[in-house]
């Protein structure tokens, strides 16, 4: 099982990414991070970082909007 400290570096990090620029990396470690959630012990948590990766897709810098939405 995951170590809660590694969930809680990604969650700093994560919140720490804020420019358009950053929105690749955002991306790559809200994946990261949804992966080391349960979702039935934690939902608001996971929640809120599906919300922020679905928001970080759509705004993405590559491409077409709708065609970041997986």
């Amino acid at each position: 099982m995951p170590s809660p400290d590694n969930l809680q570096i990604l969650l700093a990090e994560i919140a720490e990414l804020i420019r358009r620029d950053d929105i690749p990396r955002r991306i790559d470690l809200t994946r990261r991070a949804l992966r080391l959630i349960d979702r039935q012990k934690a939902p608001e948590l996971w929640a809120a970082l599906t919300g922020s990766l679905a928001m970080s897709l759509v705004m993405g810098p590559a491409g077409d909007p709708a065609g970041n939405v997986e």
